[in-house]
């Protein structure tokens, strides 16, 4: 259940030895949630954070093959925490919704941990919350 979030953006000049800046400018905008988390329910994490970050023509992208991640997992002491590239159009919409403080469950899919790491293939943010029936 998600129960904080938060928002950074940074803006600079770009360091021309770095192999993550194209172009004179660079720029990071990140919004991040965090919460209890609720599945699976024998999990030894008890919390989960998510960080999205906007990156720019991601939607254009052409692999040879389909990518097999959009971010990572790392667990550390009591938390699951995900770092996840989303498309910088998709950012105002994810801050507005993320400012309205309507979102209840923020769904993480990705590999099982190995040595307290993995990769995220897919999330999902709902504004409803909905417990799964114990007799189902």
């Amino acid at each position: 259940m998600c129960t904080d979030w938060g928002c950074y953006y940074g803006f600079r000049v770009s360091d021309p030895k770095s192999r993550f800046d194209y172009g004179p400018y660079s720029d990071l905008v990140t919004a991040v949630f965090s919460g209890e988390l609720a599945e699976p329910a024998d999990s030894k994490y008890g919390k989960a954070e998510l960080t999205l970050s906007a990156r720019e023509d991601m939607a254009e992208e052409r692999w040879s093959e389909p990518p097999k991640s959009i971010g990572s997992l790392s667990a550390y002491e009591d938390t699951i925490f995900a770092y996840v590239f989303v498309p910088v159009e998709h950012m105002a919409l994810l801050v507005t919704l993320a400012q309205s403080e309507k979102v209840q469950t923020v769904s993480i899919g990705g590999t099982r941990l190995r040595y307290r790491s993995g990769s995220v293939h897919s999330i999902s943010l709902n504004t409803e919350f909905e417990e799964e029936d114990e007799g189902d």
